[in-house]
């Protein structure tokens, strides 16, 4: 006896010192319980569930916390798994001991000692089932014990653990079977899946619905016996059927996922509070405003084209609300995959608006001044307005509302194109990526591809500007003011529609041959942008902005949760004033002025240029007389050669005129000049705009390449 005890003692020794060699050197691999082959899912800003994908395993697999597995899920699994759980140190030796003699009298295995711990174990790392196996979930459920709460423990199994199919974890057989997430799942329920993961292919609920009953009358039974439920609930819900509602997994906002997934852009919700799992991408968009937007399309179709697009933004943040990139995602026939939003297209007159506030932001246009709008001949092409009618003089205001080509080309030669090309830039139009001499004076009517989605942005900030961006606060309100007002809404409503629509600026554009029809709408609060067109580029006889874009466009505004009417006057805090100027040019009035307008302007930076004799000698304004200022040398289109030997060399400048002349080279000033006076331009490759104007606003200009 003395020497069983011995050696007794000597085994136990020997067991305590490997037991202790084997926790120092085979440490616990905490990395692969931190770690889920997850599926990855997509949801709003409002958390509400968009897409979601399989894991690497061809697994739905949705992983979520302890919290939001509801009450009774938690509950009914302990009691039928492990209902010592909360008491033991990862091995439930009462019911290992109770195993083993069972196994010793039988000669068989007559029930299992495993503990929700070791399950836990085995979901992570799945081992063949035998002795040895069972020795090391035993001896990593010590370790894991010591290092997670039994809450943490929990959750890990609840999540690994299989239910049938492809389904892994809780969230994901709630979702399956019930429709709803788990915190909703009743008794019941709570009680059906959490004895599925025994063997959850026999007891799957929609294959094989009466052992699934059974099984979760043995997991109620359980729960009573732990006094979780009274007599009455136990008997109650096991009387009850089961009713599933099998799930369908979203597949919302297709063009939108597609591009998250895909990683295009960059569509999370920014300065975002709730930080989502690492499986969970919580974007910007609202699923109540993308389900608007796809409403109203569906309202307004259009038998010209077979492709649109619409974006929706959160005008402070820029921030997607809502995308479509194709009436209709799975119609093959007509590239329902294709995403117009986030393809380049010609802009058409859209980006009118931002030449004009960049005038107004430099102090070189204000919103009453008279632009010409005659005739012009550019190299290789002659530009016309879209009526093809000229004004012959029109105050800038009236030329960006009626988005006419010639002034705007005059509004452009004033700042110059490498400028204007930069400020696009900076409004984040980055397919613009040619030099200037590439788009030339046709960028502003639409002469380079943008994408609906940059465009959008680049709006928002007129509607709403930042220190950051490259427009002043009050360049942008002047813009905007143009743009908006009731008024407006005529030409694409009528007047039965008057005062029955917030009031929003908007602009439209249309491309070449009718390819692109575009309308941007905004105020403070939102933008929307709507592209119509084919997605092979075809034309579309007839396709306007007006006709095709504008309606859309404005119907999803006025249908946008609390939308305000833009104010009519600008706030406190924008340095704008108002002043007298000449009604027939909208300079600075003279003592012949007879008629005067009230015009906006920025004090310190909108230039003072008086009318001085023009409304006494009455302006000329028939396009046929002949020009009083023009350009002698260079002449329009000329092509110069800048020698390597010649580093200085210089490009004669000379026009005729009545009057004093003011050079301006890409739209800055260069030098002031009598007629016929011979300048000195220093000379560098590039493209150049070169204009001369008199005070009264008589001029000419030209383009020239310097190679």
């Amino acid at each position: 006896m003395r020497a069983c005890l011995k050696w007794g003692f000597r085994l136990g020794i020997s067991a305590t010192i490997l037991f202790a060699l084997a926790w120092v050197s085979l440490p616990f691999p905490m990395e692969d319980y931190l770690r889920y082959d997850a599926s990855r899912f997509i949801t709003d800003r409002n958390n509400n569930l968009l897409r979601t994908t399989l894991n690497n395993a061809g697994q739905r697999c949705m992983p979520i916390s302890l919290e939001d597995a509801g009450e009774w899920i938690p509950a009914a699994l302990v009691a039928a798994e492990d209902k010592r759980f909360h008491g033991h140190s990862g091995l439930d030796y009462l019911a290992l001991g109770r195993a083993i003699w069972q196994m010793v009298t039988n000669w068989d295995v007559v029930s299992g000692a495993s503990t929700l711990t070791t399950q836990t174990i085995r979901l992570v790392k799945p081992r063949p089932r035998n002795l040895l196996s069972k020795g090391i979930e035993a001896f990593r459920a010590l370790q894991i014990e010591k290092l997670l709460t039994k809450e943490e423990i929990l959750e890990q199994y609840l999540n690994r653990s299989p239910f049938g199919g492809n389904i892994v974890g809780i969230r994901a057989a709630s979702l399956h079977y019930f429709s709803k997430e788990p915190i909703h799942l009743n008794l019941e329920e709570a009680a059906l899946l959490a004895g599925l993961p025994q063997s959850p292919n026999r007891l799957r609920p929609d294959r094989h619905p009466e052992r699934a009953r059974t099984r979760r009358n043995h997991v109620l039974e359980r729960m009573y016996a732990s006094n979780i439920l009274s007599l009455k609930e136990y008997k109650d819900a096991c009387k009850s059927g089961i009713q599933l509602q099998l799930w369908t997994p979203p597949f919302l906002a297709p063009h939108f996922t597609d591009a998250v997934l895909q990683e295009q852009e960059d569509m999370t919700l920014s300065n975002d509070e709730k930080t989502p799992t690492p499986f969970q991408t919580r974007t910007s968009l609202d699923w109540t405003i993308q389900q608007l937007a796809e409403v109203q399309l569906a309202r307004y179709p259009s038998e010209k084209a077979s492709g649109a697009a619409v974006i929706v933004l959160d005008a402070p943040s820029g921030e997607v609300l809502a995308m479509i990139g194709s009436p209709d995602y799975r119609n093959t026939s007509q590239a329902g995959q294709y995403n117009a939003a986030l393809s380049p297209r010609s802009p058409g007159s859209t980006l009118k608006p931002f030449a004009y506030a960049l005038a107004f932001d430099r102090g070189q246009l204000t919103p009453e001044e008279v632009l010409r709008d005659t005739p012009l001949r550019l190299p290789g092409y002659q530009p016309q307005n879209f009526d093809r009618r000229f004004r012959q003089r029109v105050s800038a205001r009236q030329a960006l509302v009626d988005s006419l080509n010639l002034p705007s080309i005059e509004v452009v030669r004033r700042i110059g194109q490498r400028p204007f090309l930069e400020t696009l830039h900076d409004l984040g139009l980055s397919t613009l990526d040619k030099p200037p001499e590439h788009y030339g004076l046709n960028l502003i009517l639409g002469g380079g591809e943008v994408r609906l989605l940059d465009l959008s942005r680049a709006y928002a900030k007129l509607a709403h500007v930042s220190p950051r961006d490259p427009l002043s606060s009050e360049a942008a309100w002047i813009t905007s003011d143009i743009l908006s007002g009731s008024e407006r809404d005529f030409t694409v409503y009528g007047h039965t529609e008057k005062g029955t629509r917030p009031r929003i600026s908007w602009k439209t554009g249309t491309s070449s041959r009718s390819r692109d029809a575009w309308t941007i709408a905004w105020n403070e609060q939102y933008v929307v942008g709507v592209w119509r067109g084919n997605p092979n580029g075809s034309p579309c006889p007839e396709l306007t902005g007006i006709s095709d874009a504008a309606p859309l466009a404005l119907e999803i505004f006025a249908n946008l949760p609390r939308v305000k009417d833009r104010a009519r006057t600008p706030n406190e805090f924008l340095m704008l004033k108002q002043r007298e100027v000449c009604g027939s040019t909208g300079l600075s009035k003279s003592k012949d002025c007879r008629v005067s307008v009230t015009d906006w302007y920025l004090p310190g930076i909108s230039h003072n240029l008086d009318c001085k004799n023009l409304c006494k000698d009455k302006i000329e304004t028939n396009a046929d007389t002949e020009k009083k200022t023009e350009i002698l040398r260079p002449l329009d289109g000329q092509t110069f050669a800048l020698l390597e030997d010649h580093k200085e060399s210089f490009l004669i400048l000379e026009a005729k005129g009545s009057e004093e002349l003011y050079w301006f080279i890409d739209g800055n000033f260069f030098a002031k000049g009598n007629p016929e006076e011979i300048l000195q331009l220093p000379l560098r490759t590039g493209v150049f705009e070169i204009s001369c104007t008199t005070a009264d606003g008589d001029g000419d200009a030209a383009t020239i390449v310097v190679k």
